[in-house]
């Protein structure tokens, strides 16, 4: 039925890989089950108030989910800037540097490899109003050469997916939440 999605790092087997990650796959019904189910009781008295704060407080983070979701689903599949790209993922796991040789945990919102397989899209989604987008592409580019999914000779990619314009605009490729809906929009005609 679909209402379950599990998520495994880029480059993972789905079907064999032990990191895998259990996400509800409907934004209306996560809602329910990340602000209403818990607080049933408190509802049930009548109590709107409470939980509406609580719903204030958390909402950001819950629309910055849905964000990064609706950005993986944006490029799998799709021609950004005239590469075609393959099924979009998150990644997470840790990162060796000469600075640290224990590892660094590191996660990166959207990873797709091109279909021919000579390009990759590394991207950083933000849901939030103020950001600095050289900051971003600085912190990305610090780690592109420790990522194990990365294959010698591919060119990488950066695109930011923001809600709003960042200061340093000019230092990467930047989606908005306009060109995202534009794109289903077409998709849906």
């Amino acid at each position: 039925m679909g209402y379950i999605r599990r998520e495994v790092p880029f480059g993972e087997n789905e079907k064999k890989s032990k990191k895998g990650i259990y996400r509800i796959n409907d934004s209306l019904l996560e809602f329910n089950y990340r602000f209403v189910a818990p607080y049933r009781s408190i509802l049930e008295l009548g109590r709107t108030a409470t939980v509406m704060n609580l719903i204030k407080a958390h909402f950001t983070e819950y629309v910055g989910d849905c964000w990064e979701h609706l950005c993986r689903q944006y490029v799998s599949g799709n021609i950004i800037d005239g590469i075609a790209y393959n099924m979009a993922s998150r990644w997470w796991g840790k990162i060796f540097t000469e600075e640290n040789k224990d590892g660094e945990m590191t996660e990166f919102d959207v990873v797709a490899e091109s279909i021919d397989k000579k390009h990759i899209l590394i991207g950083e989604c933000k849901w939030t109003n103020s950001e600095d987008a050289l900051r971003l592409v600085n912190s990305i580019e610090a780690k592109i050469k420790y990522l194990p999914f990365v294959k010698k000779g591919q060119s990488v990619h950066i695109v930011l997916f923001l809600k709003n314009e960042p200061r340093n605009i000019n230092a990467a490729r930047i989606l908005y939440p306009e060109d995202i809906v534009s794109s289903a929009s077409l998709c849906l005609n």
